[in-house]
């Protein structure tokens, strides 16, 4: 899940201080709603941490019977073993806090010619651990010149699924590369979270 940088174990959570650090919270989220099984390496890449950060945090979860894991090869690969209903209350959890860059990122790569997505605003603070109150929605930078029927369609299947309404605002690649006014300025200066999109989504996006 890139985004701000979370590299170290211990760092503090905002956006839902119920987990021991951010790196754990990521992991869990990655295996909640990621593709399903996945090793520490892949992990590592996915949340932007060192691997001994993650293996820390596979070994608490699995302690605690949230995960379990297998051993093939060289690889130690990880997946979610919570039982109901305690899995179906953590994915609730994760999805709306942890959630948005994940399921902003699936709904809008099924959207043509978008260059890059961000997540700013409140959410993005507190995703990069600035302290403040939970945010009320998801604001998203769209860079490119999608169909905007496509874009607010997109859109409002992530507010859906998030619970949250998610506003998107678009900008041509030129004015984000050379921003002029203020309010682009003002969010290059503040956190930003990165939103991947999946390539495969439409058979390949342009």
């Amino acid at each position: 899940m890139p985004g701000s940088s979370v590299r170290g174990r211990g760092s503090p959570v905002t956006l839902l201080p119920l987990f021991r650090s951010q790196t754990q919270a990521l992991v869990l989220t990655r295996l909640l709603l990621g593709p399903g099984e996945e090793s520490i390496t892949d992990l590592s890449i996915a949340v932007n941490a060192y691997k001994n950060a993650v293996k820390h945090e596979v070994d608490r979860l699995e302690a605690a019977g949230l995960v379990s894991s297998r051993s093939v090869g060289r690889s130690r690969l990880v997946s979610v073993s919570a039982p109901e209903p305690v899995r179906s209350i953590l994915l609730d959890l994760v999805l709306h806090t942890f959630g948005p860059i994940r399921v902003v990122g699936e709904e809008l790569s099924t959207v043509d010619r978008i260059d890059a997505v961000f997540i700013y605003g409140s959410w993005a603070a507190r995703y990069a651990r600035e302290s403040g109150p939970p945010p009320d929605d998801i604001d998203v930078l769209v860079v490119g010149d999608p169909d905007r029927d496509d874009l607010f369609e997109a859109a409002g299947r992530a507010t859906t699924r998030l619970g949250k309404e998610v506003n998107v605002h678009v900008v041509s690649e030129a004015a984000w590369s050379h921003p002029k006014g203020e309010f682009l300025t003002s969010i290059k200066a503040r956190p930003l979270a990165s939103v991947p999109l999946l390539p495969d989504a439409r058979g390949g996006r342009s």
